[in-house]
């Protein structure tokens, strides 16, 4: 038999192999993880957790493992083995056994694991993000091992509470502020106002909680930041409206002063509208993304832009002005009258002086 032979019946055997044992990994995740509460977390606070992994038929021996692990306090967990829709054993690992085994999952079809854990959310983890409820195979025939984790979620630390209050509170005063700002120009802040106002009874109830239930107060905490930044974009396209209005008219502005041959002005505006509609469009990518465009720079492009549309209508007033051509070049005007007077002025003395000589031999 030549090498050729041998190759082709190796590589045959290799495929063959390949099809009958598969390639499924060591487990697919059925149901991600259910946890409540789902949002931030406090220290001592309860918390539980269940998701749902599947072990394809065959990947199992019982040399396999299936281990679990979590930051919480007191954790206690419960297993259900499941067989074709059945619970079949109910396992509760526990430290320093947190794993089971293969002899409990080797099973000629696929098998299900439904696990929960409980426990409470321990000080340790304050200022952090955590993941409840973390799974990790190894030992199967394929991939050998493969991990799970929950979504993490921060945990709050209950001594930063004052300082997360002032966060709040400053934030809710400067969009006050803003509000303002954008009324006097006319400009409609309904919603920003609605959010706001919600952002502010939050920040009252967090107050009322304090640290003797801090729960509440983070959990109020949170919903008033979320407010906060609702309001903070109303307002963002509140100034990105009144920018582009203004930036609009302007452009309307330049045509016509540029067919009354008011070149000049209008390479002005020109200039300055290319500014404010580049800082327009890099606040609005900001805003498209779905964050908060800085609030300074927003604010500052919106009055920019009425400034610019102000003197806009301005030139334009001077231009439709039947005396406005005259009225464009007096100055030069006036000092070419100036240039006229100074000389017959000097003309005049020195004819004086001169008559005055001849009067004197």
């Amino acid at each position: 038999m030549n090498v050729k032979k041998i190759l082709t019946i190796l590589l045959a055997v290799f495929l063959l192999t390949a099809v009958c044992c598969g390639a499924a990994s060591a487990f697919t995740v059925e149901k991600q993880a259910v946890i409540t509460p789902s949002g931030s977390l406090v220290p001592g606070e309860k918390v539980t957790a269940t998701a749902e992994i599947k072990l394809p038929k065959g990947t199992v021996d019982t040399a396999s493992k299936v281990s679990f692990d979590s930051p919480l306090s007191g954790d206690t967990w419960v297993v259900d083995i499941i067989k074709v829709g059945t619970i079949v054993n109910t396992k509760h690992p526990a430290s320093p056994y947190l794993y089971i085994t293969g002899f409990d999952l080797d099973y000629d079809t696929d098998v299900v694991l439904r696990v929960s854990v409980s426990g409470t959310v321990s000080s340790q983890s304050s200022g952090r993000d955590i993941s409840v409820l973390q799974i990790t195979a190894s030992g199967m025939y394929d991939s050998g091992q493969q991990s799970y984790s929950s979504p993490k979620q921060f945990v709050y630390n209950t001594g930063n509470l004052n300082g997360e209050l002032a966060v709040l509170g400053n934030a809710i005063t400067t969009i006050d502020t803003r509000i303002a700002a954008y009324n006097t120009l006319g400009r409609d802040t309904g919603k920003a106002q609605s959010y706001n106002e919600q952002a502010r009874a939050k920040y009252t109830a967090a107050q009322n909680a304090g640290t003797a239930d801090a729960i509440t107060a983070f959990s109020n905490i949170e919903a008033g930041n979320k407010l906060v930044k609702q309001a903070q974009m109303e307002l963002a396209l509140c100034a990105l409206s009144m920018s582009l209005s203004y930036t609009t008219a302007v452009d309307d502005t330049i045509t016509t002063l540029y067919s009354k041959g008011w070149n000049t002005e209008a390479k002005l505006l020109e200039t300055k509208n290319t500014g404010l509609k580049n800082t327009y469009s890099q606040l609005l990518g900001t805003y498209n993304g779905g964050n908060v465009p800085d609030a300074a720079a927003l604010d500052q492009l919106a009055a920019d832009s009425l400034a610019v549309w102000e003197e806009g209508n301005g030139y334009l007033e001077s231009a439709n002005n039947p005396l406005g051509g005259v009225l464009k070049i007096l100055p030069f005007i006036l000092i070419g009258v100036g240039v006229v007077v100074v000389g017959v002025v000097v003309f005049l003395l020195i004819r004086r002086r001169k008559n005055s000589w001849d009067e004197l031999g």
